[in-house]
């Protein structure tokens, strides 16, 4: 059975975890003031943001077969 999510350009997914680890990297210094939970919920935040932009350079689509 196929996946029914392909990508036009799956190269681009390589950047996903180089974006994670970038965004992970900032933020342990600009979360500095605020407290625990608001600043998990920020790396969530921006985390899920750069999975979407990634995804979308990658040219994500669903295929119904």
């Amino acid at each position: 059975m196929q996946s029914p999510v392909s990508f036009d350009r799956p190269w681009f997914l390589l950047l996903l975890p180089l974006a994670l680890a970038a965004f992970w990297w900032i933020g342990r210094r600009s979360y500095a003031g605020l407290d625990t939970g608001t600043a998990r919920l920020a790396l969530i935040a921006r985390a899920l943001l750069a999975t979407l932009l990634v995804c979308a350079l990658a040219g994500i689509h669903l295929v119904e077969r």
